[in-house]
C-alpha cells in the first residue's frame, strides 16, 4: 500500500485541523507517513512508541487508533496490556519513554 492511499482516521483526530491549511497539511501528512511507514524501525516498535506516548498523555483518540494497528503489526497483546495498565516493566531496565512522555521533555545526555 502506498502512503498516498492511506486514509485519515477522521476529522476529530490530529488530521482534522489540517483541513484549515491544505498546504501545511501536505507537509505534515508526508512527515507523518514517513515516520510511521518508511523508516528503518520495525513497525511494531513504531506502534509501541505511539502507544506509550498516547497512554502517558492520556490521549484516548490516538490509543484507540493505534491499538488495533499495533496488534495488526504483530506487537504482543501482553506488551500492549502492560502499557495500557501502566504496569511495571522493571525487567526491561527502561521505562519505554514513559517519563519523557509524561513530562513532555527528553533529558539531554552527554555523548562520549
Amino acid at each position: 500500500m502506498s502512503p498516498g492511499s492511506r486514509t485519515l482516521v477522521g476529522l476529530r483526530g490530529p488530521s482534522g485541523i489540517w483541513l484549515h491549511s491544505p498546504k501545511l497539511a501536505g507537509h505534515l501528512r508526508a512527515a507523518n507517513q514517513y515516520l510511521r511507514f518508511e523508516t528503518a524501525l520495525d513497525r511494531r516498535l513504531t506502534e509501541l512508541a505511539i502507544l506509550v506516548t498516547a497512554r502517558e498523555l492520556d490521549n484516548q483518540f490516538e490509543w484507540t487508533a493505534h491499538e488495533p494497528a499495533a496488534l495488526a503489526e504483530g506487537l504482543d497483546a501482553k506488551i500492549i496490556e502492560i502499557v495500557k495498565r501502566r504496569k511495571p516493566i522493571a525487567r526491561l531496565g527502561k521505562q519505554l519513554g514513559r517519563k519523557e512522555a509524561r513530562h513532555h521533555r527528553v533529558r539531554a545526555r552527554a555523548v562520549p
